[in-house]
């Protein structure tokens, strides 16, 4: 089971219980709520199996039935910036830069920390641009923005703008040029792999983990048979953090965007591994071709800021699709939902103080007698 960060706190019901039907039955609820008396002092775990387990196919099915109560603010968010440094990207560069005033605005007052890395993941090169090492800021010292950096948007701009690398590189004395095979997703895996080295003072005990990818291509450039699944990129976050929150975002070719595709030949590829990565994290894409990054920005902050703001549910198990059921009290007929894996994600957070009354079924592989 997720776990939401330290100070995001769900307080479960006294009323828990899980019961068990058989898999086409249907899951039926009273609309009368349990007195607030009756949750579970301390988030203690109050669910309890009853009756003997209905089988099917080799599977137990079972309903799984709770209430929350949704309180409390806080926690942080470190976020990393994956750009794309190859030669067609200088153009997208600074139009991210342009609006990274919109979206530290859009992140308001949470409490927040940024680095950058690129998307060339070659590790047999030494600088700070290879192989999952966090960027050196221009303009400031050190590796990491925050809300007290001095000159914060500029050093943002002048960082994550990378002509520079391209300048005369590959001379003798130089460094190499930025690889033009993009490997964003094994770009994250190093990051995080060197959490206790090279990376250690970009990472806080607690904090959600967000990603930004900014690219034209795939992952290794056309999402060939060797490159970095986004299976794999979870893999790893999971093994170096356990359960600590971590979704994805990307300005990318999306996928189905013909007209963006054409506008980006004859270097753009669509970025599938990039959008999985997203859509399996409960992330967004937009779109590399948009003129103006402004609402692209904006979205994507507010949702970073979705992280931080109890937007989400954590499901024990698995649920079987299209088995979640969702009553909130008091009622509120304004908040969409939708699932991401073991995740109940909110498209609006429903209001402080509300008791969320929820549903499932999930299956367990039967033990053999």
């Amino acid at each position: 089971m997720d776990n939401l960060t330290k100070t995001a706190k769900f307080i479960f019901a006294a009323s828990t219980c899980c019961f068990l039907i058989a898999c086409d039955g249907q899951v039926e609820f009273d609309d009368i709520p349990v007195s607030a008396g009756s949750l579970c002092e301390n988030g203690d775990d109050c669910t309890t199996n009853i009756d003997t387990p209905v089988v099917e196919d080799g599977y137990e099915i079972i309903t799984r039935k709770s209430s929350v109560l949704q309180e409390g603010t806080g926690g942080s968010v470190d976020i990393l910036v994956v750009v794309d440094n190859s030669y067609s990207m200088f153009d997208e560069q600074k139009k991210m830069g342009e609006r990274f005033g919109d979206f530290v605005a859009t992140l308001g007052n949470i409490d927040w920390q940024l680095a950058f890395t690129t998307t060339d993941a070659r590790n047999n090169l030494s600088g700070d641009r290879f192989g999952g090492n966090l960027l050196n800021l221009k303009g400031a010292t050190g590796k990491i923005l925050n809300k007290s950096t001095p000159n914060l948007l500029e050093v943002f701009r002048n960082t994550i703008d990378r002509e520079s690398d391209q300048e005369n590189c590959g001379s003798s004395g130089q460094d190499p040029c930025g690889s033009s095979i993009e490997e964003p997703l094994k770009a994250i895996t190093q990051v995080v792999a060197k959490k206790d080295s090279e990376n250690k003072s970009f990472f806080r005990d607690n904090s959600a983990l967000a990603v930004i990818i900014l690219t034209d291509e795939d992952e290794k450039s056309f999402g060939s048979s060797n490159a970095t699944k986004p299976e794999e990129v979870i893999n790893a976050v999971k093994n170096v953090f356990g359960d600590r929150k971590f979704v994805t975002y990307g300005i990318i070719i999306q996928p189905g965007d013909s007209r963006c595709l054409a506008e980006n030949q004859p270097d753009g590829v669509v970025a599938t591994h990039v959008n999985s990565l997203a859509m399996l994290t409960g992330g967004i894409t937009r779109s590399l071709c948009d003129a103006d990054y402004k609402p692209s920005m904006k979205e994507i902050s507010k949702k970073v800021r979705k992280i931080l703001k109890f937007e989400e549910l954590d499901l024990d198990f698995p649920p079987v699709e299209n088995s979640v059921d969702l009553k909130f009290y008091p009622p509120q007929n304004t908040v969409n939902w939708r699932t991401v894996g073991n995740r109940v994600v909110f498209e609006t957070a429903p209001k402080d103080g509300t008791r969320i009354d929820y549903s499932y079924k999930y299956k367990i592989k039967k033990s053999k007698d």
